[in-house]
């Protein structure tokens, strides 16, 4: 029985999914200047339930690292953190203007129940990838247009500082 799926109209309900983009990772390759590169599977879409980190596990990572920004991701199939074993891992993520790496696989349902539960650590302001690229965004100095975000309508608004 697949409890996540009966649970996700009440989950969805009071936070609704959203729309990342994901470049999974496959392997890497040695060029002919003997440097190792990633190698990135076609950037996929798929849904997902972001949420804050849970305050106390917060504490213990901003211990770990005092100057980075986390977030718990629930996704529709499987995303994978580093693993040196079978040499892959390390997948990006794209959501909120921002370039996301899975930083360690907290859940992983995703051959039986079809989803995963992931950390992601926020690497950069980035554009969002074209469906079907297959390296990163490539960046200048500049911020990412706001026209390069579709999904928009689920980013909360920054207050406003007032004097």
């Amino acid at each position: 029985m697949n409890l996540h799926a009966l649970t996700r109209k009440v989950i969805t309900s009071v936070h609704p999914d959203r729309k990342v983009r994901v470049l999974r990772s496959a392997g890497q390759t040695i060029g002919p200047d003997y440097v190792q590169r990633p190698v990135w599977q076609p950037c996929v879409e798929m849904s997902a339930q972001v949420q804050p980190v849970p305050d106390k596990t917060l504490q213990w990572l901003l211990q770990a690292r005092s100057s980075s920004v986390w977030r718990d991701v629930y996704a529709y199939g499987a995303l994978y953190g580093l693993d040196r074993t079978t040499e892959r891992g390390g997948d990006l993520l794209y959501f909120d203007g921002y370039e996301w790496q899975v930083d360690q696989v907290l859940e992983d349902f995703a051959p039986g129940a079809g989803w995963t539960k992931v950390r992601v650590i926020r690497l950069r302001v980035c554009p969002l990838p074209a469906v079907g690229d297959s390296q990163p965004p490539v960046m200048d100095d500049a911020r990412p247009d706001e026209g390069a975000w579709p999904d928009n309508q689920n980013q909360q608004e920054s207050p406003e500082v007032g004097p």
